[in-house]
């Protein structure tokens, strides 16, 4: 179809695949050649295809309240929903904003931050530091936050360059906290806010130490920074608890969600203010001019609702530690000569992969070993220097026996 505009492209450029079907991690496409998604979709299919608990959940509530609008009215989905997020990020006292998709729910975040400052007494404290090596989304205000996209955006979408600040991702912990250092005692009167990944999904799932988080905290708060949490790939149980944050140590102002929340199945984005954040808005009406027609929908927040009370009841994270842990091990123990690394938390996984020289893969040569692990029935996800695993927190013993046999199918062979 060459009239169809699809993300990160341009119109009619071809598609690797078409989707026909999804049941747990498999999905089929219109050839019916079956593949085990260990991408999770776009790493938000966190219960897999056709799960009965959650598309019960949308059916039913599809049959009783289809849609209502938060700009005006209120329902029950919605207001269980926000309690449900500050219950699980242990917010009590604060305050969520429901939207659509991550991108919303962090362009949310850092309209909030700035807005904050200002009511706070501090008005110039508006710039926003993120990593040189994030991701934060790809609508406008997000992407511009997101170190990776820069050299993608054109002059054209540079929209208010000056308001952003990057520094050194935590790949080197100490230079990256040595320049968040420079940075505030040079212009902390300046900076409103830092944007950060608990774990870094698109530069290669890079996970920081706790020691790495406590000292930018410390720096944070000493320049009265709001610290946001961009929790959209990590949060809702993809790293073994409720937050990445919550493992390692970090405490966020603010937290965003999405992608796995509803376990994927409808648009839904969630900002998550702490309570001496939220009080500065309570009684201000607006508190800040915001809204979309979809924000709140009862379906996604009803989906979100079965989708954490069916990973409560079956205790879905004590699982999900133990298997990332056993497919890490797994990896490291098969030795393969291409791999330099593997990385990651709960079901949040990256293999960095190398030459025999020892020299990283580029972009170009893991998307083609993407595209071979496609062409072999895996679907994985890639970065500039490997490739990532992102399955369903459900994944079976068995389903991970077949994707450890499967990536062993191209990584012995690639030399």
């Amino acid at each position: 179809m060459d009239n169809l505009w699809r993300p990160f492209s341009a119109p009619g450029a071809p598609a690797s695949l078409r989707l026909r079907a999804s049941t747990g991690l498999v999905v089929t496409d219109d050839r019916n050649i079956e593949y085990l998604d260990c991408a999770s979709g776009l790493w938000n299919m966190a219960l897999g295809g056709a799960h009965d608990a959650v598309t019960g959940a949308i059916a039913r509530t599809l049959g009783q309240l289809g849609y209502a609008t938060l700009f005006d009215t209120s329902h029950d989905y919605a207001e269980q929903l926000a309690q449900l997020l500050l219950d699980k990020c242990a917010l009590p006292g604060g305050a969520v904003y429901l939207s659509t998709t991550g991108s919303s729910a962090v362009e949310t975040a850092l309209r909030l931050a700035c807005v904050y400052q200002e009511r706070a007494g501090r008005p110039g404290k508006r710039a926003v530091v993120s990593f040189d090596d994030s991701y934060h989304g790809g609508s406008w205000l997000a992407a511009l936050a997101g170190g990776l996209l820069q050299a993608e955006l054109a002059p054209t979408e540079q929209l208010a360059p000056a308001l952003f600040r990057r520094i050194p991702g935590p790949r080197d912990e100490a230079a990256s906290l040595a320049a968040l250092a420079a940075l505030l005692d040079a212009e902390g009167a300046a900076v409103g806010a830092l944007i950060v990944e608990p774990v870094l999904g698109s530069a290669g799932v890079i996970v920081p130490g706790q020691a790495y988080w406590a000292q930018l905290q410390l720096l944070c708060r000493k320049h009265d920074v709001v610290l946001i949490a961009d929790e959209v790939a990590t949060g809702a149980g993809r790293c073994g608890t409720f937050l990445a944050a919550q493992a390692l140590g970090l405490r966020p102002d603010i937290v965003a969600l999405s992608k796995g929340l509803n376990a994927g199945y409808l648009p839904l984005g969630a900002t998550v203010l702490a309570a001496p954040l939220a009080a500065v808005f309570r009684g201000a009406v607006p508190a800040v001019a915001m809204g979309s027609t979809q924000d709140g929908n009862p379906l996604g927040c009803s989906a979100a609702l079965a989708t954490q009370q069916f990973i409560d009841q079956h205790d879905v994270l004590a699982g999900v530690l133990r298997k990332g842990e056993a497919i890490r091990c797994a990896l490291a123990e098969r030795a393969y000569a291409c791999v330099a690394a593997v990385r990651g938390l709960g079901l949040m996984i990256g293999i960095e992969l190398q030459h025999l020289g020892g020299q990283r893969f580029t972009v170009a040569e893991s998307q083609r070993v993407r595209a071979e692990l496609k062409e072999n029935g895996l679907l994985v996800y890639h970065f500039d220097g490997g490739i990532s695993l992102f399955p369903a927190l459900t994944i079976s013993d068995h389903e991970i026996d077949d994707m450890l046999d499967l990536l062993d199918t191209v990584l012995c062979r690639l030399f």
